[in-house]
């Protein structure tokens, strides 16, 4: 996601509006969408390491990065492919 447009960093309220505000379609998932709950709940997992007011790049990198261990950690196939789809819909 291109959400920081050459900005060091955004506020958490604009990043919590940009998840809200956005359609939800992952791409290369064939029409899929993450419904609201979902994308709150990314929202809340992103933001769970971060006690300052703004969010960083790196912020950013590092939940995408933590993401990706845990898709590798998983067992199970579905569980991978729901991580990879929020791998894809947080990089779009």
């Amino acid at each position: 996601m291109d959400i920081f447009n050459k900005r060091p960093s955004i506020s958490k309220r604009e990043f919590k509006d940009v998840l809200r505000k956005s359609p939800g379609i992952i791409p290369g998932a064939k029409g899929q969408r993450f419904d609201y709950k979902e994308r709150r709940n990314m929202e809340k997992s992103i933001l769970q390491t971060n006690f300052s007011g703004q969010i960083t790049k790196d912020d950013y990198k590092g939940a995408v990065r933590r993401l990706n261990v845990s898709k590798h950690v998983a067992k199970d196939g579905a569980r991978k492919t729901e991580i990879s789809n929020r791998i894809k819909y947080l990089k779009k």
